[in-house]
């Protein structure tokens, strides 16, 4: 293994055992709901629905069994990543993310790629 790898392996075995010995850590009331680790399924939710190409489902499905990770659980990170990559691209352009709607400063078009 690379040392890149080990030092992940380890970083996470340190974080499965303090998650582990403090339950409620990561979530309390000073992280976003959207960023906590565990939610209550059976509170009030909403459904995205995309079209994904053929070829991308067939990889996250592929994925979803490689990894044993539910294809939900998949689109649920990957979302969460997006929304603090976002947030903090704001940020690095000087702006409060958190105090920002698109009532305040509209939208802008993305180019797509």
């Amino acid at each position: 293994m690379k040392t890149s790898e080990i030092l992940q392996l380890q970083a996470l075995k340190l974080k499965r055992q303090v998650l582990q010995n403090n339950p409620g850590i990561g979530n309390d009331d000073q992280v976003p709901e959207w960023m906590r680790d565990s939610y209550d399924a059976s509170g009030e939710s909403r459904n995205i629905c995309a079209m994904v190409p053929v070829a991308l489902f067939e990889e996250i499905q592929r994925l979803s069994d490689v990894m044993s990770i539910s294809k939900r659980r998949m689109v649920e990170l990957a979302l969460r990543d997006i929304a603090t990559d976002a947030n903090r691209a704001l940020g690095r352009v000087g702006f409060d993310p958190a105090s920002m709607a698109t009532q305040i400063i509209g939208v802008v078009p993305v180019d797509e790629a």
